[in-house]
């Protein structure tokens, strides 16, 4: 079985198989509004610790806006059809979309989006980004707007551009405080 086939399989799986009342009314209400399920995070990071939330919320911004972009590039690259455009019997939530399918341009925000937040704070509610960015993923697979390979590609993409511009923050954070001015200029 080939790697396109085993995609359209599990795409099915998700799309069809477990389809039910519930998953039909949530996955489209998290696939449009997720980042309502995100700001009491959020606010509950900034009660916690305001200046590493701060730091956090900015990244994770950063973060989408960049791997928005260059997720977008890539769908002109890559130039997938949408499940919904290519395959019969697509159980489709919501609009099938104008723009190519990977990788997911969700799955990649959302994932960037969290993974500040992740990495910055030690405790046990950081888990609830990465529950909600999978379920953004997820969800794109149910409403059948993306192939499983195209979530699973925009969530690495969103986690890789996220991993490197905290690791350039902290390496120019560092070198501010040995060069404050050089670094700032």
């Amino acid at each position: 079985m080939s790697l396109p086939e085993v995609d359209t399989l599990i795409f099915f799986f998700i799309n069809r198989d477990i389809q039910n009342r519930l998953f039909d009314v949530a996955m489209p209400f998290i696939t449009s509004k997720a980042y309502l399920l995100i700001i009491p995070f959020v606010a509950w990071f900034f009660y916690k610790d305001r200046k590493k939330a701060f730091l956090a919320l900015v990244l994770g911004f950063v973060a989408l806006a960049l791997s928005d972009w260059g997720s977008y590039i890539l769908k002109h690259i890559f130039e997938r059809s949408r499940p919904c455009n290519m395959l019969e019997g697509v159980h489709l939530l919501t609009g099938c979309g104008g723009s190519y399918s990977m990788p997911s341009n969700h799955a990649a925000n959302s994932f960037a989006f969290a993974t500040p937040f992740f990495i910055l704070f030690k405790n046990r509610m950081r888990y609830a980004f990465f529950i909600v960015a999978f379920l953004v993923s997820f969800s794109r697979i149910y409403v059948g707007a993306h192939y499983p390979s195209d979530s699973l590609v925009g969530g690495i993409i969103g986690i890789g551009v996220a991993l490197s511009l905290i690791s350039l923050y902290n390496r120019a954070y560092e070198r501010f405080k040995v060069k404050p001015y050089s670094t700032v200029l």
